[in-house]
């Protein structure tokens, strides 16, 4: 029993880290980005 408890959690940890890039994907398409496509840096706004 026990190892199929540690399956069924492996199996929920692979669905959770899908969504997790899934969103980290979308996130990634919504970020302002630099010059060199990195997202923002502290250099972006010091100079304010």
């Amino acid at each position: 029993m026990a190892e199929n408890d540690e399956d069924a959690l492996k199996m929920e940890i692979d669905e959770i880290m899908d969504r997790v890039k899934t969103i980290m994907d979308n996130v990634a398409k919504v970020m302002p980005q630099d010059e060199e496509g990195t997202g923002r840096t502290n250099e972006n706004r010091s100079g304010a």
